[in-house]
């Protein structure tokens, strides 16, 4: 999302005159950061008004809210607005061509991290897991003991804190849009789309926001 975001940034601001009369070079910068934070509200199941009322105005903000999938309704104003430019004569077909080509990449990113938050780890393959794990940790000492001897108990502590480590980490994965502490730093990578997308139209560029520790794995 940030090399398309970044990518179509630079080609609108180089390939569509800056004096044209139909379009809005700052109005369609902020519409590609509100896209980014609509998907970050979207995968979190938050409410993205305030964030909309700042970025494209109360009036837009109001006829977005309860609207399911946002991002691609922003995504579509967007090419709406470089189709309209091309029906003027500013945009030529090419030129066009090639501003397609990263929003395709943007709904792509869309339909993907879409997937992931629909498809957890289903139930009956973690019970599996789950039994699995504490059933070869229970049993593995009886199967070393006669060829390590007394160094069983330091090896199936090592061996059991692998094991149940990584079917931790199979249950913290399986959604990473959550608000938990290890799940993805979603509002810092909003925040660098934002910043990156703002230094490329010559715009104030807000703070960073560093990503909150993680907890360790219990």
């Amino acid at each position: 999302m940030l090399i398309a975001a970044r990518t179509l940034t630079s080609q609108v601001r180089r390939y569509v005159p800056g004096d044209s009369a139909v379009f809005d070079n700052s109005a369609f910068v902020r519409l590609l950061i509100a896209f980014a934070y609509a998907l970050k509200h979207q995968l979190r199941h938050s409410d993205p008004s305030a964030d909309f009322a700042e970025l494209l105005g109360t009036a837009r903000a109001s006829e977005l809210r309860g609207r399911l999938f946002t991002p691609m309704l922003l995504l579509d104003e967007a090419r709406m607005r470089l189709a309209a430019l091309n029906r003027a004569g500013v945009l030529a077909d090419m030129h066009l061509w090639m501003l397609d080509r990263p929003l395709d990449e943007l709904g792509a990113a869309v339909g993907g991290c879409e997937r992931i938050h629909a498809t957890p780890i289903p139930f009956a393959y973690g019970v599996l897991l789950h039994r699995t794990v504490y059933a070869y940790c229970a049993l593995l000492p009886f199967g070393l003991v006669d060829s390590i001897g007394f160094a069983t108990p330091l090896v199936c502590v090592f061996v059991s804190y692998t094991m149940l480590a990584l079917e931790a980490i199979a249950s913290e994965i399986a959604d990473p849009f959550g608000l938990s502490p290890n799940s993805l730093a979603l509002d810092a990578m909003t925040r660098n789309i934002e910043r990156a997308v703002l230094e490329l139209s010559d715009e104030e560029v807000p703070p960073a926001i560093q990503p909150g520790p993680c907890y360790e794995l219990s």
